[in-house]
């Protein structure tokens, strides 16, 4: 994927904290919850981590079956963003110590020093994006690295639809 392409995803990311997490319970039944992004500086890929217990659902639900679903919004500039994803934990203590932010205390008290503490990563492979105060509509598959939008032809470049 072109660093172009590749940055308007990145931008996307970089606007919200705060996403609905979707996985796959044992049964089938689709488990959602809250959950706090974390992403390296300056990487270019799309792929974001979550801190979570290694002892939680999450943990069991991402072991079982790696699909991740993400549902963002921002409410104040009309973004509305839908990502498909394969997740996988993470046991790198350094990953952990380079995206840890003192915000996180409010979900994890011990912070490092929790011997629970796990990290998902999620690699996005498709987007579903938004924005209705430009009238966009953007659809990514990091499989093809391709961008398009409704009734166009896809494209490795990015391209708008003003409604």
């Amino acid at each position: 994927m072109d660093n172009s392409n590749n940055q308007e995803v990145m931008d996307i990311l970089n606007k919200i904290d705060i996403c609905l997490m979707s996985s796959y319970k044992e049964d089938r039944q689709i488990h959602t919850r809250p959950m706090a992004v974390v992403r390296k500086k300056d990487s270019q890929e799309p792929c974001l981590y979550f801190y979570i217990k290694n002892s939680s659902q999450v943990e069991k639900e991402i072991k079982g079956k790696k699909d991740v679903y993400l549902s963002y919004m921002d409410s104040n500039s009309h973004l509305y963003v839908s990502f498909k994803g394969q997740g996988e934990i993470k046991h790198d203590e350094n990953l952990k110590r380079e995206l840890w932010s003192p915000k996180l205390k409010n979900w994890f008290p011990e912070g490092l020093d929790d011997p629970d503490l796990g990290l998902v990563e999620v690699q996005l492979l498709k987007a579903y994006i938004w924005d209705s105060t430009t009238g966009r509509e953007i659809k990514f598959d990091n499989n093809t690295q391709s961008f398009s939008t409704p009734g166009q032809q896809e494209s490795s470049t990015y391209q708008e639809n003003r409604q």
